[in-house]
């Protein structure tokens, strides 16, 4: 069974003497204040799963949850942590790994991965509580802003897309074909394999002739039409071999990719060959992460992920995050974000600071019955500074206040990994975020401890 925490401390885990071993034994004190997060992450890990108490135990609770910290944190990979976990005497301390106990990266993905995004959310409610009581923070003066965390797909054009496809059913017909022992059943070969569609995806990206382009492109829908015309034959042959995880995986890819194709040919046929424009929300942009927003901002360069908006305090604790779908606009978001402080803190805060993009006359107004004292956008939306403020100081100086949060953004991109979400689907997308965030708050209230 596995057990939530290892009851004896082992005499082997031990800091080593180093500023980061300070703040890492710092982060630990902080945690063990806060037994109910091993509870929520417990439920998390033994969900869907008979409780036995025979065999091996694994990984408790409390190393898991940790060493998903210390992987956002030092923002490693899987087999980097593996190897930090075998290696470095301070981060075993952390984890609380016993003498000689070791885990492979594959066993560290399969655990981490099963902290829901909810409970990680609920963890950093946790610790923004624990900065209140402190009184690191009080959520009196916030200031939001909106970005865009990029979900892990490569840049989409239609013939990268159509490639995909074409990839994945290459995969599972070889599966399919490697399945079938006994050769009782006839498989054909693909009409138009993957080399030769790679090879066509090559001369669409390099040809600076649109006319060569589009014929290559024309050639490329009709052989795809042709593999798209075979999915039904494979899967009926599927489904006539004998069930097992394997074959009902692959029937859920063919079906997977039975679907996307023609919505990609279909949106390549719309684009390339009438010449017309696909609105950015019916785009088919990746067959992986198919959760995917396209997110165009006007002067910059068009992303794909989900827009996320930040509320951060005095202390550059991250005290709020909301994962959007879709591209609302900052204004509409505003008043949500507001009464989600009330909501955490039971308050409004008495000041509040935000980008150009969320300011409205409206937005004024509501904040303003709600019991927020003063109100500062970079851009004034028409109304007067003592409109929205009391002083043409206490407006300056939130308009200050306000550009901290940029470096809070660049902290979380360049030294959290939410640049870029590489956990797969939209759930793991979630977690990962809140996963960071965790990391970077506790790492915040070490360092004020």
């Amino acid at each position: 069974m596995r057990k939530k925490i290892e009851l004896y401390p082992d005499l082997f885990c031990q800091y080593s003497i180093h500023e980061y071993s300070d703040e890492l034994k710092k982060m630990s004190e902080i945690l063990e204040q806060h037994e109910e997060i091993l509870d929520w992450v417990h439920a998390d890990l033994l969900q869907g799963k008979m409780v036995s108490y025979k065999g091996a135990t694994g990984m408790s609770s409390e190393m898991v949850f940790r060493a998903a910290i210390l992987k956002q944190q030092r923002q490693w990979t899987y087999k980097e942590l593996e190897f930090h976990l075998a290696d470095s005497q301070s981060g075993r301390a952390f984890v609380k790994l016993p003498f000689g106990i070791y885990y492979s990266d594959s066993a560290l993905q399969e655990n981490i991965k099963k902290i829901s995004f909810n409970t990680w959310e609920k963890i950093n409610i946790i610790l923004v509580k624990y900065a209140e009581k402190k009184g690191y923070e009080k959520g009196r003066t916030v200031r939001v802003d909106s970005t865009v965390v990029e979900t892990n797909i490569h840049r989409p054009t239609d013939s990268s897309l159509i490639y995909d496809c074409i990839r994945v059913l290459s995969r599972n017909v070889f599966l399919l074909k490697k399945l079938n022992k006994n050769n009782h059943l006839q498989i054909s070969k693909l009409k138009f394999s993957c080399k030769l569609a790679k090879n066509m995806v090559l001369s669409i990206l390099t040809t600076n002739n649109q006319e060569k382009r589009e014929e290559i492109y024309r050639d490329l829908i009709v052989k795809a039409g042709d593999n798209f015309n075979q999915i039904n034959t494979y899967i009926k042959v599927a489904k006539s071999l004998k069930k097992s995880k394997k074959v009902l995986k692959i029937i859920e890819q063919l079906e997977h990719v039975k679907t996307h194709l023609e919505a990609i040919l279909a949106q390549t046929i719309f684009r390339i060959i009438d010449h017309k424009v696909v609105k950015s929300e019916e785009k088919v942009v990746s067959i992986f992460e198919e959760h995917t927003d396209v997110i165009v901002k006007s002067r910059r360069e068009v992303e794909f992920g989900h827009k996320i908006f930040l509320t951060t305090g005095k202390s550059n604790l991250v005290l709020d995050c909301q994962i959007e779908q879709g591209n609302p606009s900052d204004a509409i978001k505003f008043m949500d974000l507001v009464n989600a402080q009330n909501k955490l803190y039971e308050r409004f805060p008495r000041q509040i600071s935000a980008d150009g993009g969320f300011s409205s006359k409206d937005n004024v107004l509501n904040a303003k019955k709600s019991g927020v004292k003063d109100v500062c956008f970079s851009k004034r939306c028409g109304l007067k500074i003592l409109e929205i403020v009391k002083s043409s100081y206490v407006y300056n100086k939130l308009k200050k206040f306000r550009a901290g949060i940029e470096s809070n953004i660049s902290a979380l991109k360049r030294g959290f990994g939410l640049d870029r979400a590489t956990w797969k689907g939209l759930s793991g997308y979630k977690s990962y975020i809140w996963s960071a965030l965790v990391s970077y708050n506790l790492t915040i209230l070490a360092n004020k401890v």
